[in-house]
Order: C-alpha cells, then sequence, then structure tokens
C-alpha cells in the first residue's frame, strides 16, 4: 500500500515538473494570481514579456503590470473574474518592468481555491501594424480624392467600380448613376458615350493603353468641354486584362487658350508680312520656312523661291561673311548664345552688295533642343554708308547722336563720360554736355545698383558688347528711375571707346511689379481654396468616423451602473466626440462651405449670452464694457457658430491685454455699408453693398505687428505656442459663410479691434426651445436600419434594441428594398441619406411608392435644412443628424412615432 502511494507520488511530481517545463515553453504569459492580486506562479514567457524573473514576481501584486496612462488593465479584469465568477477575455494595457507599456490580448479563467489563471499575449506589434494599415489606406484614398484630374477605375466589361471626387465635381453624377455601368448607360449624350465605350474597348481586349486622346465632355445642356484622357490596362499575375484605370485632365481652357493662340499665330504672321524688318525662319537645317514681304524688297527673292532652301543654296550670304555667320549659328545650337546680333555683307539677287543688321534667335523645345531659327534683317546699307562718311568728322557723327530717339553715352576704359546726347542730358537736368564730361558714370549710378555696373562693365570691355542691362539712374532732384543700356566697344586712334544707348523703362518696370503683384494674389487664393478644400473633405469623412465614437460610448455609458468608474471614462470619450464635432464645424466654416442651421436671431441677445459665458474664462484683470444698440439686431445666422466667433475675439482680446489687464470693449449697431467700405474688409466674394448688424471686439492691449497681421488669419498661425487649431482662419470662414464681411485694425501699442458685419434681416429671433426630459422612454416593433458605413449601421442597431425595438439592417439602398418588400411590418425606417448603388432620396421614394405609410427617419451627416430640402413635401417624418448618441436618437424615432 506504501509504495503505491510512493509511486502515486512520484508520478505527480514528474507530471507536475512536466506540466511546468511545458508552461515555460510556451510563448505566452501564464500567470496565476490569488484572491488579493498577489502573483502566485509565473512562467518564462510572462518573464520575457514583462522581465521580471519569476522569483522577483512570485509575491508582487499584479498592479505593478497597470500601464499609468489607463484607467482599465489586468488587475481591474481579474477582481472582475473574482467578483463574478466564470471567464473574462480582452484587449488591455500593460506595463514591463522597464516602464514600457503595450497592449496585450488576456484570458482570465477563475480557478479553485480562490485563484485565477491569466493567459496573456503581447498584441502590441500587430495593432501598430493594423493602424499603419487603415493609415496607408486613408492616405491613398486622400491623395486619390485630392488630385485634381479625373481618376476611374473599371472592370474587364467596362463597368466602373471606382470614381474619385473630381469626377464627381466635374459630371455632377451621383455614384448611382456611374458605378457598376459602363459608360454608354451613363446619363450623357450617346455620341460621347459611344466614343469612350470605344477606346474602353480596345484596352480591354488588345491591353494596349489609349494616350493623350482629347475628347469632348457635356453637363447637362450648357457646360461643355474637352477631357485630356489616358486609358491603361490593369492586369492580373498571370498576365490578363481584369479592367483599366481612366486618367482624364479639363483641358478646356487650354483648348480656348490654344484657340486664341492660333489666332494669336495668324495676326503675328500678318504683322511681320507688314514689318519693316525681313523675318525668315529656317528649319534645324537652315532651311527657309516661313519669308516675308519685306524679306522680298530686301533680297530679291520671292517666297516661293525661297522657301525650303538654304541662304547658301540663294547666295544671300557675301562669300567673306560665310565663315562668320557659319559660327553664328554653331554658337546658337551649342547653346553658347540664345540669341545675336550681327551686321554682315549680303547680296541681293541681282548681285547687289548691301548691308544687314541681323537678329538671331534659337526657337527651342521643352526639351532644350533646337527647333528652328528666328532671324530678322534690317537693311542698314544706308546707314553704314552715312557712318562711312560721317567717321571723318565728329561734328556729323554728334549730329547723327542727337538725331536718334535715345539716350546716348560714350565713355573712355576708366568708365568716364566723353560725351552725351540732349536726350541723356534732360534726364539730369543739365543744358550742357560739358556739365557732364569728365565725370565717372558710377557718380549717376544708384548706389545698390554699383556691383552689377562694375561687372558689366569689366565684361563689356573683354567680349565688346552688352544687351539688356537694367541699372537704376538719379536724375535731377535725386529721382531714381530704371534704364536698360545696350552697349558696344569701338577701337579709335584714340583708344578704346565704349558707346552707350539706353531708355528710361519706369513704364515696363511698373507693368512688370503690378503683374507678379497680380500672380502673388492668385497664388493666396488658391492655397486658400486648396486648404479649404482638403479641410472640407477631412471634416465630412471625420463626421461619419463620430457617429460610432458618440454612438458606442453613449451606450456603453447606458448600460454601466451610474457608480462605476468606467461610466465617467464612456462620459469622457461623449464630451470628447462633440468636441470633435464641433472642430469638425469649424473645418467646414474654414473652408467656406460649412452648413449652418440658419434661423432668425437678434445680435444683441446672441452677444450678451456668450459673453456672460466668458467673464470667467477670461484674465481676471480684464474688464469687459458693453455699448451694444439699444434696438434689436435682427440677422438670419447660426447661433453656435456666431458664438464661436465672438469666443475667439473674446479670448483672444484677453490674451492680448496680457498680465498688464486692461479693457475689453463689445459694441454692436447697424450701418448702410457702400461698395467702398466693403472694399476695405475681407468679406464673402457675393457680398453686395446695403444694410448690415455689426458688432465689434477691441481692447487697448498691445496691438500687432503689420507682418503679424498679415497672418493671422492663416490657418494654425500663432504668436502664443503650436497646435491652438483654427482660430481666426475659422473665424474668417464662419463670416464668409453667413455673406458677412470682418474688418480688422491694430498698431503695436494701439489695441486691436474686430469688426463683423452681418446682413440685416427681417423677422423675430427663434425661440429655443426646452430640451425633452422625463423617464427613459421603451418601444416595440420592427425597425429597419440603412446605412453603408458598417459603424453607423451597427450602433443605430444596438441603440434601438435598446429601447425595445427588433432591427433589421441593410448595407444600402437596393438590399433595403428587398428587405423592405419581404417583411410589411416594418413600424420605422431608419435611412441614409448618402450611400453607392442607390442613394437615401430614390431609396425614400421607392418605399413611399411601395408602403405610404410606413414612417422614414432620415440621418445625415449635412446640416436638417440642406438633407431636408431634397424632401419637401414627400412626406417624410423626421431627421436626425450625424453624430448622435442614444438620448438624440431616442429623442427623435420617439417624435416619429408619437
Amino acid at each position: 500500500m506504501q509504495d503505491r502511494r510512493e509511486h502515486h507520488t512520484r508520478a505527480t511530481s514528474a507530471s507536475e515538473a512536466a506540466s511546468e517545463v511545458l508552461l515555460n515553453l510556451i510563448e505566452e504569459a501564464v500567470i496565476v494570481v490569488t484572491r488579493d492580486l498577489v502573483i502566485q506562479d509565473w512562467n518564462a514567457g510572462a518573464g520575457r514579456m514583462f522581465g521580471w524573473t519569476q522569483d522577483e514576481a512570485t509575491g508582487m501584486s499584479i498592479e505593478h503590470l497597470h500601464a499609468s496612462n489607463s484607467a482599465t488593465g489586468l488587475a481591474q479584469s481579474a477582481r472582475m473574474v473574482f467578483e463574478q465568477g466564470g471567464r473574462w477575455s480582452g484587449e488591455v494595457p500593460f506595463s514591463s518592468k522597464g516602464g514600457s507599456t503595450g497592449l496585450c490580448e488576456a484570458v482570465i479563467i477563475l480557478l479553485g481555491s480562490g485563484r485565477v489563471l491569466l493567459s496573456i499575449r503581447d498584441v502590441t506589434q500587430r495593432h501598430r501594424k493594423i493602424e499603419e494599415i487603415s493609415e496607408e489606406r486613408r492616405l491613398l484614398r486622400t491623395i486619390i480624392d485630392g488630385i485634381s484630374d479625373v481618376l476611374v477605375l473599371k472592370d474587364k466589361e467596362g463597368r466602373h467600380i471606382m470614381r474619385n471626387r473630381a469626377q464627381r465635381e466635374i459630371t455632377g453624377l451621383p455614384d448611382d448613376a456611374v458605378l457598376g455601368k459602363i459608360i454608354t448607360e451613363h446619363p450623357i449624350p450617346a455620341d460621347i458615350a459611344a466614343a469612350y465605350y470605344k477606346d474602353d474597348l480596345h484596352v480591354l481586349t488588345t491591353g494596349q493603353p489609349v494616350l493623350n486622346r482629347e475628347e469632348p465632355y457635356q453637363v447637362g445642356e450648357d457646360r461643355r468641354g474637352w477631357f485630356l484622357t489616358n486609358k491603361h490596362p490593369i492586369f492580373d499575375s498571370a498576365g490578363k486584362v481584369v479592367g483599366l484605370v481612366g486618367i482624364a485632365r479639363d483641358i478646356t481652357e487650354q483648348k480656348r487658350a490654344s484657340d486664341e493662340l492660333n489666332e494669336i499665330r495668324l495676326r503675328l504672321s500678318q504683322h511681320l508680312d507688314n514689318s519693316l524688318l525681313a523675318v525668315a525662319e529656317l528649319d534645324r537645317d537652315q532651311r527657309i520656312t516661313r519669308w516675308n514681304s519685306r524679306a522680298t524688297e530686301i533680297f530679291g527673292w520671292t517666297e516661293s523661291e525661297a522657301m525650303g532652301k538654304t541662304q547658301q543654296e540663294l547666295h544671300t550670304i557675301h562669300p567673306e561673311e560665310s565663315a562668320t555667320v557659319g559660327a553664328l549659328f554653331q554658337r546658337l545650337i551649342s547653346g553658347e548664345e540664345s540669341k545675336s546680333t550681327s551686321e554682315n555683307r549680303n547680296l541681293t539677287k541681282d548681285g547687289r552688295v548691301i548691308h544687314c543688321r541681323w537678329f538671331n534667335s534659337a526657337l527651342r523645345d521643352t526639351d532644350g533642343n533646337v527647333r528652328s531659327f528666328l532671324t530678322m534683317a534690317e537693311d542698314v546699307t544706308d546707314f553704314v554708308s552715312a557712318l562711312e562718311k560721317l567717321s571723318a568728322s565728329d561734328s556729323l557723327l554728334r549730329t547723327l547722336i542727337d538725331a536718334m530717339n535715345t539716350g546716348y553715352i560714350m565713355l573712355d576704359v576708366q568708365g568716364c563720360i566723353l560725351q552725351t546726347n540732349e536726350k541723356y542730358l534732360k534726364f539730369f537736368g543739365v543744358s550742357s554736355p560739358a556739365e557732364l564730361i569728365g565725370q565717372p558714370a558710377r557718380n549717376f549710378i544708384a548706389e545698390n545698383c554699383l556691383p552689377v555696373f562694375y561687372a558689366e562693365f569689366a565684361r563689356l570691355l573683354r567680349e565688346g558688347s552688352a544687351r539688356n542691362i537694367e541699372l537704376d539712374l538719379v536724375g535731377a532732384g535725386g529721382v531714381t528711375a530704371p534704364f536698360e543700356f545696350n552697349a558696344k566697344t569701338e577701337e579709335t586712334r584714340d583708344g578704346l571707346r565704349v558707346h552707350l544707348f539706353c531708355r528710361d523703362i519706369t513704364v515696363r518696370r511698373r507693368a512688370l511689379d503690378e503683374r507678379h503683384a497680380i500672380e502673388r494674389k492668385m497664388q493666396d487664393t488658391q492655397k486658400l481654396e486648396s486648404l479649404g478644400v482638403l479641410a472640407g473633405g477631412i471634416a465630412h469623412d471625420f463626421n461619419n468616423l463620430l457617429t460610432g465614437i458618440l454612438g458606442n460610448a453613449s451606450v456603453a455609458a447606458s448600460d454601466i451602473e451610474e457608480s462605476s468608474k468606467i461610466r465617467g471614462n464612456l462620459e469622457q470619450i461623449e464630451r470628447a466626440s462633440l468636441r470633435a464635432a464641433e472642430l469638425c464645424k469649424q473645418m467646414l466654416a474654414y473652408s467656406g462651405k460649412g452648413r449652418f442651421v440658419v434661423l432668425p436671431h437678434d445680435l444683441n441677445v446672441i452677444l450678451r449670452d456668450t459673453v456672460e459665458l466668458l467673464e470667467i474664462s477670461i484674465s481676471k484683470r480684464a474688464a469687459l464694457s458693453f455699448a451694444l444698440s439699444s434696438e434689436p439686431a435682427p440677422i438670419m445666422a447660426d447661433a453656435s457658430q456666431l458664438r464661436q466667433v465672438i469666443m475667439n475675439l473674446v479670448i483672444n482680446a484677453s490674451e492680448a491685454l496680457g498680465e498688464s489687464g486692461g479693457t475689453i470693449e463689445i459694441r454692436s449697431g447697424s450701418m448702410v455699408a457702400d461698395s467702398h467700405y466693403i472694399a476695405g474688409t475681407l468679406s464673402a466674394p457675393e457680398i453686395r453693398p446695403g444694410n448690415f448688424v455689426w458688432f465689434e471686439v477691441s481692447d487697448n492691449g498691445t496691438g500687432m505687428h503689420p507682418d503679424v497681421l498679415a497672418k493671422i488669419f492663416d490657418p494654425f498661425f500663432t504668436t502664443k505656442f503650436t497646435g491652438r487649431g483654427l482660430g481666426l482662419a475659422a473665424v474668417q470662414g464662419i463670416v464668409r459663410s453667413h455673406g458677412g464681411a470682418l474688418k480688422v485694425e491694430s498698431a503695436p501699442g494701439a489695441g486691436t479691434r474686430f469688426q463683423i458685419l452681418i446682413p440685416s434681416a427681417a423677422g423675430e429671433p427663434h425661440p429655443h426651445s426646452a430640451p425633452p426630459s422625463g423617464a427613459p422612454w421603451k418601444s416595440s416593433g420592427h425597425v429597419l436600419v440603412v446605412d453603408d458605413e458598417e459603424t453607423v449601421r451597427v450602433i443605430t442597431a444596438r441603440i434601438l434594441e435598446g429601447i425595445g425595438f427588433t432591427v433589421t439592417t441593410a448595407v444600402d439602398g437596393r438590399d433595403a428594398l428587398r428587405k423592405f418588400e419581404a417583411q410589411p411590418a416594418f413600424v420605422l425606417v431608419v435611412l441614409d441619406l448618402t450611400m453607392p448603388h442607390m442613394d437615401g432620396e430614390e431609396t425614400f421614394r421607392e418605399m413611399r411608392r411601395l408602403r405610404p405609410a410606413t414612417k422614414v427617419l432620415l440621418m445625415s451627416g449635412f446640416n436638417e435644412q440642406e438633407a431636408l430640402a431634397r424632401f419637401a413635401g414627400k412626406g417624410l417624418a423626421g431627421f436626425v443628424q450625424k453624430p448622435f448618441n442614444v438620448t438624440q436618437l431616442t429623442t427623435h424615432v420617439r417624435e416619429v412615432l408619437a
């Protein structure tokens, strides 16, 4: 008997040893914890995961594994199993010995003898990978929707399976009119659709792309344009065509510009034919492709005789000038020179020798390769003959220079003035050349241009000529004006001389500056429009996600006792979600496209109510002063958005007062603003002169420097610290969306004054209704929930089930109609507005046709006014705006079924 007991004891010990070895070999952490949360056993996997050895961990409280930044952990979950029995599984944060934190997946099982067993797996890296993949997908979709070109994906039958935002905006077609259909099934002109489909079939059947296809498009009856389209096949891993991607760019404006360019070219050709210069264009082989009538007059060859010939074949180049002309073209071809001026002897058709001044340039394509040469010639035979005659007489030379319609100066190699003409003298206010002769030219050049003058003068002496040098000259009375100089050196018997020809380019410089200012303004406008589009897109998608967050948090809170610590955390999630929803409204306001609940209000009432709330938020050293108008200030506005404007301005004023304190004055009134006054404001583009009510927020604080004032409406700009939000950018967006205007005045040490103008409106202020109250409401019946977003669909169903309903869900309009026809007992349909395949409006119309008595509650991320505008007079029972919580959805359902 004793032998049997000894044998049993040895077997038990062996089994326990084997179990211990097995527990230490598995990857997961296995921990045994007593009822007082003390660790009794700890395997090697737990040591690897948490960092403590078994000896260190044994007797240690499991509270040491709690992550400090989390409200829940392994200890709380183990305690719940002790209290409730059974088992628990889920994901909770944890902390290791070194203080690092992560996320683990735990299963907790209640054992006998007052112990629980914890099996734990580290899932930190898995969650990070999932988050990275989700972020990559979101970024890819954002990029696709952010590009301005149209982008579509089609399957192997040519059906649309994806489209980007640009395609929606340009075509104006809803998703259900496009997705899942071939192009010939779209509501567009048949001839255009047939041409598109022909290209689709070519790509899908041959596997060859269609590139740079110019195709017409038509939207509605009036809007027409052109696309530049590229279509590429999509292959699977076996090389089989499974679809195509199409990218189209709206080139309507480019086409229009091209037509205008052709018109310009035609007019230019006519001008060239009437030019006083001989104009010839040569191809890369220097064969003539253009020859105007003046060229025929100078050289004697007609256009038909010259076309396709080289100048050598026409014998227009003097034999002694052939090498010089050849070298000139080589410099143009090599890129050593982009343009040149030369004077050559030439031959006419009848063999006469003439002198011509040539203006030559190389015309290049976008890759920098020479496409052709443009050369223009002026017959200067008489001029050269005159110069040869005048060279013998200085007096005749001065007469010629004075007769020129440009300023002229002659310098020696030291840069001193030797000669000048009357036009140059006038600018400096002198009557005789003697007052300038002998003075260094640098004395009359603006100081900031002297480095350029020295560099160009040195190069001129080396190379012998210079063109289009711009310098600012200082004339009579210190007046500065820009001049353009062309220069050439000449070797005379008295030494090297520099001839400068100049003209005043003040008008041209002013026009150039004005153009640059316009371009900068256009760039600023495009930047604001791009940021507005981005902000609006992010807000719309984020608003949909908030429905799931807010709804789940409110459902969870309603299922937990008020005394539970977890309930407080869930309420924090609800509050954070509501704050995020407000941020979405700010982003839509910044984009200038926010949808507001616009109702009649008295501006003075909004001011008093809002500022009373701010009195506890502003600096204790700031004093509020009111000067509101005694008469009502009627406006049509979203009160919550205007309160956001007031709060921003008052808090900014409080911060501007700083530690020294001061006064914040709030005033209001009414005015008639004319176009001149509105031009001095930041306003909505469509604002018109008329009657306005206004309010001002001013302070006597530090004020702003002009550089700071120029940036205050940029998103996220701040002088305090980073990360403050949209701030005054949102203020500007809200004011613009109300059709109003904003004016700001500030200077260092003089405080700041913001004035907001809102169009005046007739009507009484909208009465504020009291929130519903009473005991929790319950009901029963069968409800159909329709939404393409799973998170919204699931949480809506959970809320409705929580108040007693039986719920059926549908993923889109088509699915909803199938289930609606199959189940006639629905007491209510909760219907999303925006869905693929069949949107809420079309689904509602079909449901009304099948069973008009069934009540439909519409839900949407858009505001009530915009959404219900599509359903006016069609029998819609009610509306609930996303995101919503349990109370909000329950209230709307109760009102609909009352």
